[in-house]
């Protein structure tokens, strides 16, 4: 999970910069990018992130199809009201992009999740960034048990701004069980995106000898 942030070394290929813009996203456009990365700071709540883009303006909907794995899953399509930007969302995992974004751009953008998490630069942590991204940040935590009634949790979020589309080691497609293809335009721009996951930790220690399981129900933390 780290290594999307972080060097890699020669396994991962430089940033392709066919697609780097050089020139800045209209205002507008970059408003209208703004609230859709608002409205995905809950990534791990489908229900209120869903809301929230309908509030901004955007229309989503959801339909089976058939997956890459077998079976059937729940496709959710998100289109702005802007034609320029463009959003990827599955429970946990957000991506918003914007044609002609800059890098600086993209780590302007990806700030409001900055503060919304709390995050802090990759670089506090020892690692360095990958060529691909003008900006990398990340926040471990672990949200206390509450006795009796909920286990603690262990949240890992994982914030990242591109310099351009993601592909390569970063295409998002791997993560996806339907065709994402077409997602993000054959033009200049770049994407931010947020990951957050969560681990429920039940056992509770009680003492120095004595723990207790809780139940593993639904985590408190909210962003800012």
């Amino acid at each position: 999970m780290i290594a999307f942030l972080t060097v890699i070394g020669c396994t991962v290929p430089p940033v392709d910069p066919t697609f780097i813009s050089s020139v800045p996203a209209d205002p507008q456009s970059f408003a209208v990018a703004q609230k859709a990365v608002r409205a995905c700071s809950e990534p791990l709540n489908k229900e209120r992130v869903l809301k929230n883009f309908q509030r901004a303006g955007f229309t989503v909907s959801q339909y089976p199809v058939a997956s890459r794995f077998g079976g059937t899953a729940t496709r959710i399509d998100v289109s702005a009201p802007d034609s320029a930007v463009s959003v990827l969302y599955q429970s946990g995992r957000c991506y918003v992009g914007l044609e002609r974004m800059t890098p600086s751009q993209s780590a302007q953008l990806a700030e409001i999740w900055v503060n919304a998490h709390n995050a802090r630069p990759n670089s506090e942590f020892g690692d360095g960034l990958s060529d691909h991204v003008s900006g990398a940040w990340r926040h471990f935590f672990t949200e206390p048990a509450r006795a009796p009634s909920k286990a603690a949790y262990y949240h890992r979020i994982y914030i990242a701004a591109y310099k351009t589309w993601p592909h390569g080691a970063y295409d998002p497609q791997s993560s996806f069980a339907y065709d994402i293809s077409g997602v993000f335009p054959d033009k200049p721009g770049a994407a931010v995106k947020l990951n957050h996951a969560f681990e429920c930790k039940p056992y509770h220690v009680t003492g120095p000898n004595s723990g207790a399981y809780l139940p593993c129900s639904e985590p408190d933390y909210r962003p800012n």
